[in-house]
């Protein structure tokens, strides 16, 4: 039996009085990859946070591991990567190790070890990504693709068991989105880290996640890569020729992680 992680149950938010999101029902199994894909406006980036526990104000209920999300949002569990555009100031005057530190405060015992683990912890999250080589270097100083790969980075460092991410490829150019998709898989399918991605790039998502959640008139309707992408639907809904196998990662970007993940 498959174990549920996220389960949101007739959820409904408004920004005002206007709605975006009516009565959706959405789950994620242990293990998932999930894009969360729909136009500009549908609410996908509402609904990531909500999920994320970033936002109270909802009708419904949201529980991630049968818990409620506005008493697990602190447990360390979730780790959130939005765009990278809205995520950091690059221009503060921080190193990589320092910004991935920022989230490997909780979880440490002892305090008399707390320096000692929390370099342990960034130095593996840098790992994971490929970026341990970039410690020292100033995050405004890093590629678009280096500096999304860090904030990964800062999330992997709190050792949660569910990914979710607002875009993440978003501004970086097309050799650091495939590296980054690439990278994703690898922790989804090495570590065995749930993940909930919102994208705008079906293509490219359908190539490494296992569903699709097409988020319209705040309704969502799930849908298997493999076996049951609908065309026609999602080009309708999306208002052009939708083709799942216009994309092909073959991680060439990503090989050298291997031995780290």
């Amino acid at each position: 039996m498959e174990n549920e992680i996220i389960n949101v149950k007739n959820l409904s938010f408004n920004y005002g009085n206007s709605p975006v999101l009516e009565n959706v029902d959405f789950s994620v199994y242990q293990g998932d990859f999930v894009g969360l894909v729909g136009e500009n406006g549908s609410g996908k980036s509402t609904l990531i946070k909500l999920i994320a526990g970033m936002e109270e104000r909802f009708e419904g209920s949201i529980k991630l591991f049968e818990k409620d999300i506005k008493t697990i949002r602190k447990s360390g569990y979730i780790g959130f990567v939005p765009q990278k555009a809205n995520a950091f100031n690059t221009d503060f005057p921080a190193t990589v190790e320092e910004i991935v530190g920022l989230n490997v405060y909780q979880g440490i015992a002892f305090p008399w070890t707390k320096r000692l683990e929390r370099h342990k912890k960034v130095e593996r999250a840098l790992e994971l990504v490929g970026m341990q080589n970039y410690s020292k270097s100033m995050i405004g100083r890093l590629s678009g693709g280096q500096q999304q790969r860090v904030f990964i980075a800062r999330a992997l460092a709190g050792s949660p068991q569910v990914l979710l991410m607002d875009e993440p490829t978003v501004g970086i150019d097309a050799k650091s989105q495939e590296a980054v998709y690439c990278l994703l898989a690898r922790l989804n399918q090495r570590l065995g880290i749930t993940i909930v991605m919102v994208t705008h790039d079906i293509a490219a998502v359908t190539w490494h996640a296992n569903k699709l959640a097409l988020l319209n008139n705040g309704n969502i309707r799930m849908l298997d890569p493999e076996k049951d992408t609908d065309r026609e639907y999602i080009s309708k809904e999306y208002g052009y020729n939708f083709d799942p196998n216009s994309v092909r990662h073959n991680c060439s970007n990503c090989e050298k992680w291997g031995e780290t993940i």
